[in-house]
């Protein structure tokens, strides 16, 4: 009850109230055509872009409402602890839960340590380390190893912990089995006629996540010469760049392209399922496929994301769906608006992000532009992950 009450309101409630009579309107509008109309169709409805936004969904976080205030115990915070690195002769692990473990393992392959990460979970000394957590060896690094993972935990509060021994405690699963090499990426940021396209992005590598990158004129990626500079390229909708036949060469060869907001046609073949009326900017729960490095970070299986429009791409049989919709008749609504079972039907089965291998490389697709308006912090793993994770695996 304080002047922007109804605004912390909005902000943190997690579903979207609409007026009864605005809901009506929107509703009747509808029926303005004859059904099965096309041209000229249904008036258009009022609706912003957007009609979901809860912040407990976009930042990916499990929120509880207090009817009283509670005590508040400790005044350290998390961010103000910092460990003390001693050098250790095996090497050192560092969980992934949130963004800054990703940046911190970035920071240190630009420092030229090499970083490796599990591809499935290992019991080692006492501990489960899950898959997706960082492995660094000593024998691969120099004498100073401990000396920039200071720096690391110091800039990012990573928590470092020496590797106890290289045998596991159970199966074959241990400090050198199955593991992924990180590559210090070298990124290029297509910004195409009309940059606000990109301008999302821009912002999140440069304001966000501090990653250096290069920006490149579509026209500027016909040489091999050229394209060859770079681990990775961010697509935005609109760039063209999937068409281009020395970009498709480029990703054979070992290339990735990350793809936001795109056609699904960039990143592979799909069917499409029954279409509705457009959705306008709702968030939905997805589920994640677990299996996938893509994935790494998170500790559900599920995932608030971002959708819109009317027409869905399906899951292939082939593989490859990173994030994708429950094939059951569960809710996915969290909040904002749908056309009620329309939706559903037409949102069921279908992919959000999708990982497709070319050659030596791959194509990553998201539905949505996951950097718009940097209002959706809970995906950043996913973007980060594209970038960081994809290129050399």
């Amino acid at each position: 009850n304080q002047e922007f009450g109804p605004v912390a309101k909005t902000l943190f409630e997690k579903v979207s109230e609409f007026e009864k009579e605005f809901i009506e309107s929107q509703l009747n509008k509808v029926k303005t055509a004859p059904e099965g109309e096309n041209y000229p169709g249904p008036q258009g409805h009022e609706f912003y872009d957007m009609t979901g936004w809860a912040l407990p969904f976009a930042y990916n976080l499990t929120a509880w409402w207090c009817e009283e205030t509670p005590a508040l115990t400790g005044t350290e915070s998390a961010a103000d602890a910092k460990g003390r690195v001693e050098k250790n002769s095996l090497g050192y692990v560092f969980p992934y839960s949130d963004q800054d473990d990703m940046l911190a393992a970035h920071e240190l392959l630009t420092l030229g340590v090499k970083v490796s990460m599990t591809s499935a979970e290992m019991k080692v000394g006492g501990k489960t380390y899950a898959k997706g957590t960082f492995l660094i060896f000593a024998i691969r690094n120099g004498d100073d190893l401990a000396k920039k993972l200071q720096s690391a935990v110091e800039k990012y509060h990573i928590s470092v912990e020496p590797l106890p021994t290289s045998y596991p405690d159970a199966s074959r699963e241990g400090p050198g089995n199955r593991l992924i090499h990180l590559r210090k990426p070298s990124i290029g940021l297509v910004v195409p006629q009309g940059a606000q396209l990109s301008g999302g992005t821009w912002y999140a590598m440069e304001q966000v996540y501090k990653l250096p990158f290069v920006a490149l004129s579509p026209n500027g990626l016909f040489s091999a010469k050229s394209l060859n500079q770079y681990t990775v390229l961010i697509a935005p909708a609109g760039s063209g760049v999937a068409s281009n036949t020395k970009v498709k060469d480029w990703i054979r060869e070992g290339g990735v392209l990350v793809s936001l907001g795109d056609s699904s046609s960039t990143a592979a073949t799909f069917s499409n399922g029954s279409e509705t009326r457009s959705i306008p900017g709702s968030l939905y729960l997805a589920q994640l496929e677990k299996r996938s490095m893509l994935s790494s970070g998170y500790s559900s299986d599920s995932i608030a994301v971002l959708v819109s429009g009317s027409s869905f791409p399906k899951v292939r049989k082939e593989g490859g769906a990173v994030v994708k919709f429950a094939n059951d008749d569960s809710k996915k609504l969290l909040t904002g608006w749908s056309w009620g079972e329309e939706s559903d039907k037409a949102i069921k089965d279908s992919v959000w992000m999708h990982d497709e291998p070319v050659g030596q490389g791959h194509i990553i697709w998201f539905a949505e532009d996951i950097n718009d308006r940097a209002m959706w912090p809970g995906l950043s793993k996913l973007f980060l992950n594209s970038l960081l994770i994809a290129p050399g695996n």
